[in-house]
């Protein structure tokens, strides 16, 4: 995986991503996790997928100064921005969502159901109205 960072706005998002495959497999961790969580996917996964591990804010390497305003838009425009960086614009993404990843996962799954093939969801946190909350 290699690391890199985009300006957002006035916030820095770190990223991870590597090349390949006919599909770019988006990966969104759990709370006070980070896009490393990913990284032991990438030998099982060379040559199928590409990958996009994104810190979200106030984890990882990212440094979030919108306040706590962060919106689907938000995340639509930051995954494009990187996209057209490092990917094929006519690939096919997959998604990918661990723990609080999964309820992000599905957040975007309206706006990207032309371009999403697979959601893949760890673990989901937070579908379920639980007594803990």
């Amino acid at each position: 995986m290699l690391g890199d960072s985009i300006r957002f706005r006035s916030s820095e998002i770190g990223y991870a991503y590597n090349q390949g495959g006919d599909a770019t497999l988006i990966c969104f961790h759990g709370y006070g996790e980070s896009k490393e969580a990913f990284y032991f996917l990438e030998p099982h996964l060379q040559g199928r997928y590409g990958m996009l591990c994104i810190d979200l804010p106030f984890h990882g390497a990212t440094i979030w100064n919108e306040g706590t305003d962060f919106s689907v838009d938000n995340l639509l425009e930051i995954i494009s921005m990187i996209c057209a960086r490092h990917f094929s614009s006519n690939e096919s993404l997959c998604l990918l969502g661990y723990s609080m990843g999964g309820r992000i996962a599905l957040s975007l799954l309206p706006a990207l159901s032309q371009q999403a093939k697979k959601v893949v969801l760890i673990a989901p946190d937070g579908l379920k109205l639980n007594f803990w909350y």
